[in-house]
């Protein structure tokens, strides 16, 4: 299905949400560097759109889209490994 965005200046379908991780207790004594980078990880929207995007056109290789869009945001990737 081709999907679109649609514009909703009454907020009829809600507003921004956040996404959180859980992971089980221990997780973060067991795997500090994962730990840490998953707390360091935040996208905006448009980031989020636009790597779903970049996925999106690379349906067959869905690793290619990220791929992708990793790097042209190595800035971004470069913050969340700190």
């Amino acid at each position: 299905m081709d999907l679109k965005f649609l514009d909703d200046p009454e907020k009829s379908f809600g507003e921004t949400e956040k996404i959180y991780m859980a992971t089980r207790e221990g997780f973060a004594s067991d795997y500090e560097e994962v730990n840490k980078w998953m707390r360091n990880w935040k996208l905006s929207d448009d980031q989020l759109g636009e790597l779903m995007i970049d996925v999106k056109e690379n349906e067959d290789d869905p690793i290619k889209g990220a791929q992708k869009w990793v790097e042209e945001n190595q800035d971004t990737v470069d913050e969340w490994m700190e």
